[in-house]
């Protein structure tokens, strides 16, 4: 009578056990599946990150090269300037030709100065923007991946305790 009483008690804290193996299992794998997804949603916002950076360079490109045409539309001396700044000048002689020129060419050499620093100026401005997003999202990515850390440790903690009570 105690055996089949051993028994039953045995077979009943196997079941027991099965059913609390089933559900760790189970949990370990919504686990797993978050933290896929975590992965491809970090993996997808860098892409697109990617992408609308490069969208946004090709802007810019525009956005310059419209400017250009617009002050050459506005200063039809300008595109005489710009052929002659794309010269080969072989020798010294030719530099010191080109220093011997008019004072409209100091001009349009200062006017050249100003835009190349304004161009500057905005590319470093969107430099910083750049870096500031994606230490934005490196921050918001590594907070999820410690959740996602904590939330397994807290798992491991429970079916850990639930496996020594189990055997107890």
């Amino acid at each position: 009578l105690q055996q089949a009483k051993r028994g039953k008690e045995l077979a009943s804290m196997k079941e027991e056990f099965q059913t609390k193996l089933d559900v760790k299992d189970k949990i370990i794998s919504e686990l797993s599946s978050e933290k896929c997804s975590l992965e491809n949603n970090i993996k997808d916002i860098s892409k697109n990150e990617e992408l609308k950076n490069a969208e946004l360079d090709s802007l810019h490109q525009q956005v310059e090269t419209l400017r250009i045409e617009n002050e050459q539309v506005a200063n039809p001396n300008l595109g005489a300037d710009v052929a002659e700044e794309e010269k080969e000048f072989n020798d010294v002689g030719d530099i010191q030709d080109l220093l011997a020129e008019d004072v409209d060419s100091d001009d349009y050499l200062r006017r050249q100065i100003v835009v190349l620093a304004l161009a500057l100026e905005r590319s470093e401005m969107q430099r910083a923007d750049a870096i500031e997003r994606v230490v934005k999202e490196r921050k918001s990515n590594a907070e999820s991946l410690k959740q996602l850390g904590e939330s397994v440790k807290r798992f491991y903690n429970a079916v850990r305790c639930s496996d020594a009570l189990s055997f107890l």
